[in-house]
Parts: structure tokens; sequence; C-alpha cells
């Protein structure tokens, strides 16, 4: 990797990019975590709600730029061009200390190659999932990026294989977990089994996913108290429709409803990580259209989707991906996860097992202690 090249101004600015709601939650933490030890930091560069409460000057607002998918990008594509031009001249006009890039590989690979021409160091905060699709962007990770740090343990031996330092200090979202409030008191035992319900964070997912969920609960009927969370960046108006179609609780936070959730139906991606910390046993699904999957399917390298998967190496969780996303075998696998208890209680160990692989709160801290002692003393 290259070495890091400028020295820090007077007053030192650190450019910021994160394109989706995850990675604008996750940032946050960590900007929060390095103003506590350099004080001074102005923040320029992309970020949605949670990056603009840290004080983020933001160029544009990162909840347009949470798109998934070849087709919805390829919707979006003018703007995020414009988006793209528009961070390149910041940079090159506001000359910051250093760049953190997080996730959203399609936009900040490109935009770690400018930084990189500008001799901006380039922090990469949560890797790109290059060894599950497009494993050729290492190449580009290798020669833009000064540090790149992972959110999964088996990534830094993968990408040592392959050239490339990778530093992990845990995942982000064990944080979370830890400040979250102690759950509720049990209800009594008579009470209906609850189950779960995320669709995703984009209003594109929801327009995909809610049909295909009231379904599930339509099967499962009223005999389950079906709970759907707001993502931060889905109004409240987007999901009231769906009342129409079956009866379910809009709630307002997603890891309070899983905390007092018997099971759950998860969009596979980040939220399986989520679910997993919550404790909750869970099947994961994913639909996307026809052409955006058969493009995804020709680069993807590993079995499964969903990331608990992933980290045990094998199916601890049923996935129930495009044209098996059926609502019938999804409501049997549910019901089968509340009322088979032994079936349950592996699932939850085998849980437990990738939550411990997470490692310890505090990341987002031992994160900034690196950033500081590498790029900010």
């Amino acid at each position: 990797m290259p070495a890091a090249a400028s020295a820090p101004s007077e007053r030192r600015t650190i450019f910021v990019v994160a394109g989706e709601a995850s990675g604008d939650m996750h940032a946050a933490e960590l900007v929060r975590e390095l103003r506590l030890r350099v004080p001074d930091l102005e923040l320029i560069g992309i970020g949605s709600e949670r990056l603009a409460a840290e004080g983020l000057e933001s160029l544009v607002d990162a909840s347009r730029m949470n798109v998934a998918g070849f087709l919805e990008v390829v919707r979006r594509y003018r703007f995020l061009r414009a988006a793209f031009a528009r961070a390149v001249d910041l940079a090159r006009t506001r000359r910051p200390a250093l760049a953190i890039l997080v996730d959203y590989p399609g936009f900040n690979l490109r935009l770690a190659r400018e930084l990189h021409t500008l001799g901006i160091p380039v922090a990469y905060y949560i890797a790109p999932q290059v060894w599950a699709w497009k494993e050729g962007r290492v190449a580009q990770l290798r020669r833009y990026v000064d540090e790149l740090i992972v959110a999964f343990p088996f990534e830094v031996a993968w990408f040592a294989e392959r050239g490339v330092t990778a530093r992990f200090f845990g995942h982000p979202i064990v944080d979370m977990l830890a400040r979250q409030s102690a759950p509720a008191s049990p209800r009594p035992a008579s009470r209906r089994s609850t189950i779960t319900y995320l669709p995703g964070s984009r209003s594109h997912e929801i327009v995909r996913h809610m049909p295909l969920l009231t379904a599930v609960m339509r099967r499962l009927g009223a005999q389950y108290h079906h709970v759907v969370p707001l993502a931060p960046t889905i109004e409240r108006a987007e999901l009231e429709p769906y009342l129409a179609q079956a009866s379910f609780e809009i709630a307002t936070d997603a890891r309070e409803a899983l905390g007092r959730s018997d099971a759950a139906l998860v969009k596979a991606g980040t939220s399986t990580i989520e679910a997993a910390l919550a404790g909750v046993p869970f099947a994961a699904y994913y639909r996307t259209s026809r052409v955006s999957y058969e493009i995804a399917r020709r680069f993807i390298t590993v079995p499964w989707i969903a990331m608990v998967n992933i980290l045990a190496g094998r199916g601890i969780v049923r996935e129930f991906i495009q044209e098996q996303a059926e609502p019938e075998a999804m409501a049997d696998e549910l019901q089968r996860i509340v009322e088979d208890g032994a079936y349950r209680a592996t699932m939850i160990a085998e849980l437990v097992a990738v939550r411990t692989a997470l490692g310890e709160p505090g990341a987002a801290a031992r994160v900034a202690e690196f950033i500081v002692g590498r790029f900010l003393r």
C-alpha cells in the first residue's frame, strides 16, 4: 500500500464518504471517537443524518445514494456521477489531511484512485466484501488505499494472501448492542409469539419485499404478533399502505424489536449480523430484479449470502433467495424456529459463536486511536 503523503494542516480537515445508511451510522460513531482525541477536526464529504449531527459538511444527502443492484444504480447514474465529480473537486480544493471512505465500493474505490492521485491518504473503513464478489477490486485496494480496516476477523488472512495488509479492531455494530438498553421484562407465557420482519433500508427494497412479507404474515395468521421496524432511511408512510394486506406493528427501533422477538425474517446483508447480535433465531431472504440477480450471480464466489453463514462457514440459518423466497416455505421455517425447541436451541448456540467472533465492544474507539496515531499526530 502507498505511504501517507500529506502533513496535517493547522486545523485538520477529514474527508468522510459514507453512501449508505449503515455506513453513515458507523462513520458517525468513528467521527465521534476521533473528536474526543482531536477536538478541532473539520469534517467534509458525503453523509446523511448521523454524520450531519456530528458536524459533517455534506455535499449531498447520502440517503439519495442508498441504492443496490445493477438497474437501481443505472437509474441513479447521472446523480451519482455528479456527486462523484463534486467530491473530487472538494478534495482538490480543501486538501484534507485524510480521507475516510466507508464501504460503498462502486463509488469509493474510484474516489480512492482520485484521492491517491491528489496525494491525500486514504483509510478505508469497513472493507468492501471482495472475497464474496469482484475479487479484481483487490488490486485497487492494494494500490490506492493506505490503511484497510475490516469488519470481520477472517478478512485479515484473506487479504494478506493477496498482498494487502488489513486490520481488524472488532465489528462496529457490537458497540451498538453494548449500548442497547436492557430488554423489557418477559411477557406472560400465554402471549402470542412475536416475529420481526426486516424488509431493508432502501425504498425500492420496501416495494419489492413488503408484498412478500405480508404474504408470509397472512400464512402464519393472527396467532403470531408481526412487527416491522422502520429503518432510519424509511418513512412510516412507506410501510402504512401494506397494513391493508396484513396486520402488523410498525416499530421505531429494529434492535429493540429484535430483542423481544421469538423469530425473525431478515433481509440478507448487515441486518443478519444485527439479528445474530440480538440473539434471535431467524431466516434470511432477498429478492432483486432478475437482471440484477443474473449479473450478481456471475460474480459471487461464496455459497451463501447471509453474513452469519459466511462467518460460520456453513448454513446455520436458511436462506430464501430470489425464486426460493416463497411465502409458504418461509412461513414454515419461521414456525419451525418458534415451535421446534431443539432446532431453535441449536441455531441460537451457533449464532452465539458468530457473535463471539465479531470481537468485544469498543471497535470505533480502537479504530480512532489507530487513525490518530497513524495520520493525525
